[in-house]
């Protein structure tokens, strides 16, 4: 997965206002958020009984390609009342028709997950339960294919 340029930080990164973010310099990711939030959703896809790995020795006998772009996350302190976990993710999938590969499914989606507080280890739940939440949506509609 890739992710939009104005995500792709090692710090968090807080919604204050419509248009106004702070990135916190002193919470980070250990790793670039895309690699997390892509193995993470591999292990969470895998898991299910629709879907498993292909070897990197034989990629022409994957059935299926799976791609994406995370287009937003955050934490969301606009209303600090209520601090949320956003996590916005754009996923593709193709199937494979002989030697190429054609688009089945091209979808968005947005978990705003309600978190405790705006502390990072807050902030990283809402997140993994946001992707949680979307691997079991993507899931869902796979099986409706």
């Amino acid at each position: 997965f890739t992710i939009d340029p104005a995500f792709d930080s090692h710090e968090f990164i807080y919604r204050t206002d419509t248009n106004r973010y702070r990135f916190d310099y002193y919470n980070e990711f250990i790793n670039s958020p895309a690699i997390l939030i892509s193995d993470k959703l591999s292990e969470l896809i895998y898991t299910s009984d629709s879907f498993q790995p292909v070897s990197l020795d034989r990629p022409e006998n994957a059935p299926y390609r799976l791609s994406g772009r995370i287009i937003q996350l955050y934490g969301d302190v606009q209303n600090p009342g209520i601090p949320r976990a956003v996590i916005k993710i754009r996923i593709s999938l193709e199937q494979k028709h002989g030697r190429q590969f054609k688009h089945v499914m091209d979808k968005t989606y947005k978990s705003a997950q309600v978190i405790f507080s705006e502390m990072p280890d807050h902030l990283i739940q809402g997140w993994q339960t946001g992707l949680s939440q979307i691997a079991t949506e993507f899931i869902y509609e796979f099986k409706q294919i």
